[in-house]
């Protein structure tokens, strides 16, 4: 499980300004595992047969309508800015625990925590003057990132305390970084002469693999699952998505065709997600392997959006709505998206949501907002229960009543695995979930 960060001369590549094409880079910065829906056609066909009277053609003409999820006041925004910290931002987390960095005695130091403020325990290696955890492991075993030690920008990895550091920083590179991690494998980025290079090891520096592709002047590592990396690599003075499988010579390009240019920020399994340039906007997005999957995350409201991380089945970022940005999750779709900044602490004038997990029936979120009570940036952990986040699924949209809408909304998540389509709540997307639908539909609710 991963963040990325924006530690870059300017947040262009993750913010998809126009500026991008000429941002310099000097260090950036979340992925996704995909639930495949398991119900073949006869299955889909016999579930739209029991309909109540409602035409496959009305379907059709209602696939726009319904409204996105929220989460109800239950659901909890703890701020996590250690006592005496200066700032803090929260990248990552896994089970119990959550991963980032606080400016504490006037260094950014790596850091954890067990869910609140008082629990927050460096990480920073002895001997560095800066140091940040950017990823974890899914177990929670491994966390990576960078530390600045001997005036060097070293990519290295922990388990769990300050003392466990290891740095992977390449023998030929001048600096380098790691973004996210399998437990075993870790990726990110060396500059080697001059360019900045998508890169993966394999647990200790002598491992590095440099991942740049022919014709790309440089490129990034963000995301890592199995046998594939994911990130971007700038080619014709372009950011494209970018996905290999452990060589340079393997780079897939996932830029779409309609778009300008594109970064993928996060991975897991099958899926990767990050943003893509299109019509002008800048539009949350997760990918399956090609240019030709890419779905459009983005809100029906929003100027801009970006996925910076997911756990597999949601996706946590940031939309641009009301000019305000907003702490957002996803679940695989746009009319999906759950507006977090609305039950961020009072103070929060706006929030970014940087990773996604879940543990013991908890989604739990981590970012960071700017507070203006204190006048500083404070990392936020958000906590909330997938009923809460779903609710009845009669009223799938949850606009206030079962309609057809709600038919409409449910299959338009349940045919890619997203949403709140596993209505049984059983870990996976397939025909069971239609069958427990139409019950709670016909029967007006649950």
């Amino acid at each position: 499980m991963n963040a990325k960060h924006s530690k870059l001369t300017s947040t262009n590549v993750l913010h998809g300004s126009p500026e991008l094409a000429s941002t310099q880079l000097t260090m950036p910065y979340p992925f996704v595992r995909t639930r495949t829906a398991r119900v073949n056609a006869r299955s889909a066909a016999r579930g739209l047969s029991d309909l109540c009277g409602i035409a496959a053609a009305t379907i059709g003409s209602i696939l726009l309508c319904g409204a996105p999820s929220t989460v109800n006041a239950q659901s909890t925004a703890t701020n996590l800015n250690p006592a005496g910290a200066m700032s803090s931002l929260a990248y990552c987390g896994s089970g119990s625990r959550e991963f980032g960095w606080a400016v504490t005695g006037g260094l950014t130091r790596a850091g954890m925590w067990s869910g609140t403020a008082g629990t927050w325990v460096s990480l920073s290696p002895a001997g560095a003057t800066w140091s940040v955890v950017y990823g974890v492991s899914d177990s929670g075993a491994q966390q990576v990132g960078e530390a600045v030690v001997g005036g060097i920008d070293r990519a290295g990895f922990w388990r769990g305390t300050a003392a466990s550091w290891v740095s992977l920083h390449p023998a030929t590179a001048t600096r380098s970084w790691a973004y996210d991690t399998t437990g075993t494998q870790q990726v990110g980025m060396a500059q080697v002469n001059g360019v900045n290079c998508a890169s993966m090891w394999s647990g200790t520096a002598a491992s590095w693999v440099n991942l740049n592709p022919v014709g790309s002047t440089q490129s990034f590592g963000l995301g890592i699952s199995s046998t594939r990396q994911a990130g971007w690599a700038m080619v014709g003075g372009r950011f494209r998505a970018s996905l290999w499988s452990g060589t340079a010579g393997s780079w897939v390009d996932l830029n779409p065709v309609f778009s300008s240019q594109s970064v993928v920020l996060a991975m897991s399994g099958s899926q990767q997600a990050g943003w893509a340039g299109v019509g002008g906007i800048t539009r949350a997005s997760v990918w399956t392997g090609s240019a030709a999957t890419w779905v459009d995350l983005s809100p029906a409201d929003a100027t801009s959006s970006w996925v910076y991380g997911t756990n597999g089945t949601e996706q946590a970022g940031e939309a641009n709505v009301d000019g305000v940005a907003r702490a957002s999750l996803w679940r695989g779709s746009a009319l999906s998206w759950v507006d977090l900044h609305a039950y961020a602490p009072a103070g929060f004038t706006r929030t970014t949501a940087w990773n996604v997990w879940r543990d013991g029936g908890t989604t739990y979120v981590v970012g960071q907002g700017y507070n203006e009570l204190t006048a500083r940036n404070e990392a936020l952990l958000w906590a909330l229960n997938p009923g809460e986040q779903c609710g009845c699924a009669a009223d799938y949209d949850q606009d206030g009543g079962a309609t057809g809408s709600d038919v409409a909304a449910f299959f338009l998540d349940w045919q890619v695995g997203a949403g709140c389509s596993d209505v049984n709540q059983d870990g996976g997307v397939d025909g069971d979930d239609v069958e427990t639908f139409f019950r709670q539909w016909q029967a007006g609710g649950c």
